[in-house]
């Protein structure tokens, strides 16, 4: 679970636990912001303002910003070019913009009590194996909310890697992907 990936997957895990038999976390949250940590500049702008939206919709700048912003390592063109093709129109661009309007700080907002909810319940995971591979450079999710997953998952297993942004699988992949297919494959019981 990555990102967005993190509160909707594990929304859904806590409501499924019995079809859980473990969780991989890469720079993510699933619970409210650590500390009442207030959003990076980059997206209180994007969520607050009209020239935030002007920008992510008229020029794609949420989706180009973050393939420069969210990694340590320039990406290769055409991955960048990957990451920005699904956002090839204005109309296209409203899903850049509703995810960041829609994470959850106050009450106020439409997803805060799911991610309640979800926060409420990920205790029960705590003897479930759960690896966690985490980007000390990203501008988002920092170590204030891997500190908080340390907290409600004491017996993860964690990987930092300290050259890695947001974008983890970008920076630190030929380290992760290994880490977690072997992961993955102690649960089903096959041995490399």
């Amino acid at each position: 679970l990555h990102d967005w990936g993190g509160a909707i997957g594990m929304a859904w895990a806590v409501r499924h636990p019995e079809r859980v038999k473990r969780i991989v976390l890469l720079n993510t949250g699933a619970f409210r912001n650590p500390d009442d940590q207030s959003l990076p500049p980059s997206l209180w702008l994007v969520r607050n303002t009209p020239i935030g939206s002007l920008l992510v919709r008229g020029f794609n700048a949420f989706s180009a910003g973050a393939t420069r912003m969210a990694v340590v390592n320039k990406m290769d063109p055409k991955v960048r070019a990957a990451y920005v093709a699904p956002y090839n129109t204005w109309s296209n661009r409203i899903a850049t913009l509703r995810f960041v309007q829609d994470i959850p700080l106050t009450e106020r907002d439409e997803a805060y009590s799911v991610v309640l909810e979800t926060e409420r319940g990920l205790a029960q995971f705590q003897d479930t194996p759960v690896l966690i591979c985490w980007g000390e450079q990203d501008f988002v999710f920092d170590d204030a909310f891997l500190t908080e997953w340390e907290r409600i998952l004491p017996k993860a297993e964690v990987h930092r890697y300290p050259e890695a942004g947001h974008y983890v699988l970008e920076d630190a992949g030929r380290e992760i992907i290994p880490r977690i297919k072997r992961f993955v494959d102690e649960s089903a019981g096959r041995a490399d």
